[in-house]
């Protein structure tokens, strides 16, 4: 079995005392992401203290979906090279539809991924002129 090594596990504990008002935000926000207190406070030193990159669970969710259809599409593609190689005969329907198909996911991921870059510019932003 697979262990994680020493440095990543979670073993580390910290207490932090904050007025009743903040303590229901910050789990409003928790809860809002889809994030556990506990990944939330993990998150927020990985973007905001390191500079890290460190995505939401919620935040990879339709990237995953959007990668997951591309793949789809990228095995339909497949099978119809494999066929072609063959000197099969193609239907120019369905290579049209799967090319739609690999296009508009390919599209999707593109999206995903410019609106997670555009978080972490904002971000980066928000950061140097906090530096300024």
């Amino acid at each position: 079995m697979h262990r994680k090594p020493t440095s990543e596990l979670l073993s580390k504990y910290v207490n932090v005392r904050m007025p009743e008002q903040d303590y229901h935000g910050f789990h409003k926000l928790a809860e809002f992401l889809k994030a556990s207190p506990g990944r939330l406070m993990r998150h927020l030193i990985h973007e905001y203290i390191l500079g890290q990159p460190d995505p939401l669970p919620e935040h990879l969710k339709s990237f995953r979906e959007a990668v997951y259809q591309f793949a789809a599409a990228g095995r339909n593609l497949n099978q119809l090279a494999r066929a072609a190689n063959s000197r099969q005969q193609l239907d120019p329907r369905e290579l049209r539809e799967v090319c739609e198909a690999l296009h508009a996911a390919l599209n999707k991921v593109n999206a995903e991924l410019k609106g997670y870059m555009s978080r972490r510019r904002k971000l980066e932003s928000l950061e140097s002129r906090k530096a300024a």
